[in-house]
């Protein structure tokens, strides 16, 4: 098996090259946790009982996943991340200590590990119910009515990888660095969040709450630029076979005319 660190829920055989972070000690004690407050920080706080729902909920999911092999991944206690039916963030919240405990240049990372510790708990759900998760790529006959409409060769494949390759899309945030340039860049396909790059400078003027909103409305961007299914009557009667003909005969159309 190779070395790394096991991918739980995509590629069985893809690893992460980079071990997981872990929040590194502040440089400095942080803000409004003294003495005349009276409240100690979030760390302090007493963790769950496992009698409770989350708890016991977790635990049967782990345990789902634990059959198939799979180890449960790190998880964060200053970033969390719920995915939805597409495996895209639809929830991220970003502890109050989150920028004292990672350096800058970690911020993303640290995002994106607590993304793919929920994409374990999705999947982990997913398998406890026993219900089939929703295809990320469509069948040929969900996509023939859209590569039936385009009209170059060129249009033609860029369709068909963004419909059955997942071909990575980078969105931006509002946000602009020193220089102008986009602060946030989210890298993503239609159903795996890739990565995340964040600005120090910018997020260091920025609320942790409106750095999380504008990741997420990036998440929204990359599904508002997936393809959406159309239908079309006469392909609806016609056989698997004869729809697979019909998109064969008009690639090899638009490779001879286009």
């Amino acid at each position: 098996m190779a070395g790394g660190f096991y991918n739980h829920y995509d590629d069985p055989d893809e690893f992460w090259d980079e071990e997981p972070l872990r929040p590194a000690a502040p440089a400095a004690p942080p803000p409004r946790y003294d003495a005349a407050s009276g409240r100690p920080p979030a760390a302090a706080a007493p963790s769950a009982s496992l009698s409770s729902p989350d708890s016991a909920a977790r635990a049967t999911a782990s345990t789902a996943m634990a059959r198939l092999g799979l180890p449960t991944p790190p998880k964060s206690s200053l970033v969390s991340v719920d995915v939805g039916p597409d495996r895209l963030p639809v929830r991220i919240k970003l502890g109050r200590d989150w920028k004292f405990a990672f350096a800058p240049a970690q911020y993303g990372q640290s995002i994106l590990e607590a993304y793919r510790y929920g994409m374990y708990e999705w999947a982990a759900h997913t398998v406890e119910s026993g219900e089939l998760p929703p295809a990320t790529v469509p069948t040929l006959r969900a996509a023939a009515p859209l590569l039936l409409r385009t009209r170059s060769i060129d249009e033609y494949r860029d369709l068909y990888d963004q419909l059955f390759l997942e071909t990575p899309r980078e969105v931006y945030g509002p946000g602009r660095d020193a220089f102008g340039q986009p602060a946030l860049r989210v890298r993503a396909t239609w159903s795996k969040l890739i990565s995340i790059t964040i600005d120090p400078g910018w997020a260091a003027g920025t609320e942790t709450d409106f750095i999380a909103h504008d990741i997420l409305d990036c998440c929204q961007q990359i599904r508002a630029k997936k393809p959406r299914p159309v239908s079309d009557v006469q392909l609806e009667r016609a056989s698997d076979e004869e729809v697979a003909a019909q998109v064969l005969e008009h690639e090899q159309y638009l490779l001879t005319y286009s």
